[in-house]
């Protein structure tokens, strides 16, 4: 009897330990509940960060200033040298001096001008952080380097030079950044990352180092988008100056120091200074020949563009249809749009996607003689939403061949020797994704034979020069989505989508962009990096850990008080 009123007892107090436990954890889990709930209706928050500052970066001052003798593309302050030096050449061959008629600057500077007082823009922190950082620029490069306050309205002779002919004043948030004639005026609002009207980060490194490397070009690269075809890139709710929705797209290009115009294939002929041609989203397919009706053959002009070492970009999506003309164009670059019967095959990926969002696919770059070096400086995950796959044209065999840095290691490539082109892939998925066409899965990636998402085809040219031979190329780059440049995923630090274009533009152009300076933000959004099988694990493991914990508290108690 003894035993048993013992045994009765510990077991009334072990059911009364658990029963507290799980009573405090449901209160702790109420109590949570509610002031989070009363937090978020009463934003019961407190600021407890210092003040902002927003500093100019190492790697943009290298991008400014860095000086490479291997490297062929020249940095700003390397340019002024250039200048300065053929300018005083040029004055001592024409005996000229210095208040002559003639004389050119030998010593050219980059000046940013802002046409206020600087008291003006010390009163409030969004002029300041831009005036904060022209003034970082001046102390880092104070050979190159100069900025200036001129009240405009006191003196509008000094910004005379800058107006337009529909302008008659500039505005009181520009600023200006010029060398030589060369000059960019930009507003204060390029300096920010906006979400509709609201600034959610800082871009000033970005601002300032793409101007710079713009004025400081004796002309600044020309790129053409076709518009014949229905082309229709992706808008952002926010608008530019014209009061007008903003195109991430041409917003990134500008950025890259490009000038950016329309171009009608079927009546204009491609400009000579054109470096790089864009077809985004074409809806109508390419003119092959002449029609006789005022259409000019398209597909002529592109081949004889290509010949002169240009670089044409074409971004299609399983919404562009079938384009026979332009895809017989791209298969004789080695690139082809991959189907299942007439439907493109679209690809998804329920583990490496953006959360829960299955077919915003997050990619890797491959690893091969292309992508080596600039893309694995992309530090942010590229995603490629709504993406068909694309793959090597038939006639192009697939080959293997050692990587130039390391020869133990190999890359695969699609070649054609009598054209003396390379396919690249660019970007791929992961094993974990599916490809589907019609609604239905018809193919299923592998580690060794995933989807292609971007790729690059190659025509190389050597000529001799002097002592020298000299490379030279063409490109062709084929991307299967248009929602990889949507406003979500270019202007975000969470994605690496537009150094991608950065870089790309740079590969193709052969000019000089600020990659890898992300803008900061107010906030920190990293969680929209996690991917939706990280998601997964995440919630699984935050579910389990504390009802494992809680168990193995129960557990440790109950035996304690049995062995006590």
């Amino acid at each position: 009897m003894k035993m048993k009123a013992s045994t009765g007892r510990k077991m009334r107090y072990g059911g009364t330990s658990v029963a507290l436990t799980a009573l405090i954890i449901a209160v702790v889990i109420i109590i949570n509940a509610i002031m989070t709930l009363l937090t978020q209706r009463f934003m019961w928050y407190g600021d407890m960060t210092p003040d902002l500052h927003f500093t100019i970066s190492k790697e943009c001052f290298d991008l400014i200033g860095k000086v490479d003798d291997s490297d062929n593309i020249n940095s700003p302050v390397e340019m002024l040298d250039k200048f300065r030096a053929e300018n005083k050449a040029y004055n001592a061959e024409n005996n000229l001096k210095e208040g002559d008629a003639d004389y050119r600057d030998e010593n050219v500077m980059i000046n940013i001008l802002f046409p206020v007082d600087k008291d003006a823009l010390q009163s409030d922190d969004t002029t300041l952080y831009v005036q904060e950082n022209a003034e970082e620029l001046r102390a880092e490069f104070p050979d190159y380097i100069t900025v200036e306050y001129a009240n405009s309205l006191n003196n509008p002779k000094r910004f005379r030079k800058y107006l337009s002919s529909n302008s008659e004043k500039i505005s009181l948030d520009s600023i200006i950044i010029e060398c030589g004639t060369e000059f960019r005026i930009r507003t204060l609002r390029s300096f920010y990352i906006f979400d509709k009207e609201e600034p959610y980060a800082y871009n000033g490194e970005k601002a300032f180092a793409s101007s710079i490397l713009a004025v400081t070009r004796a002309e600044a690269p020309l790129a053409c988008y076709t518009v014949n075809h229905r082309e229709s890139f992706p808008e952002s709710a926010e608008l530019n100056e014209d009061g007008e929705p903003l195109v991430p797209f041409l917003d990134v290009l500008e950025n890259a120091g490009y000038r950016a115009q329309p171009i009608d294939l079927s009546k204009e002929d491609i400009p000579e200074a054109c470096r790089l041609l864009i077809t985004f989203d074409p809806k109508d397919d390419f003119i092959s020949g002449n029609t006789g009706l005022e259409k000019q053959g398209e597909l002529k002009k592109l081949d004889d563009y290509l010949a002169a070492r240009n670089a044409y970009m074409v971004f299609v999506s399983p919404d562009t249809g079938k384009l026979e003309n332009l895809e017989e164009f791209l298969g004789e670059w080695g690139l082809e749009i991959r189907r299942n019967g007439n439907d493109p095959i679209t690809v998804r990926d329920n583990q490496n996607s953006n959360l829960n969002n299955y077919e915003a696919i997050i990619s890797q770059y491959d690893t091969n003689d292309i992508m080596e070096g600039w893309a694995e400086g992309l530090s942010s995950k590229v995603i490629f939403e709504n993406a068909m796959a694309i793959d090597y044209a038939r006639d192009y065999k697939v080959q293997t061949q050692p990587l130039a840095s390391d020869e133990t290691k190999t890359f695969e490539i699609g070649g054609n020797v009598a054209y003396n082109r390379a396919v690249f892939t660019m970007f791929k998925s992961f094993e974990t994704a599916s490809g589907y066409a019609a609604g239905s899965e018809v193919a299923k990636a592998t580690a060794s034979d995933p989807f292609k998402l971007m790729a690059v085809s190659v025509e190389t040219h050597y000529e001799q020069e002097k002592y020298a031979l000299i490379e030279d190329s063409a490109y062709v780059v084929l991307c299967g989505s248009t929602d990889f440049a949507s406003s979500k995923y270019l202007y975000s630090n969470a994605y690496g989508n537009e150094d991608l274009l950065l870089s790309v533009f740079q590969m193709c152009g052969r000019e000089p962009v600020p990659v890898g300076l992300d803008f900061k933000e107010f906030a920190n959004y990293k969680i929209e990096q996690i991917s939706t099988g990280d998601a997964t694990k995440y919630t699984v493991a935050l579910t389990v850990a504390p009802i494992i914990i809680c168990l193995g508290a129960g557990v440790f108690v109950l035996v304690r008080r049995k062995n006590r």
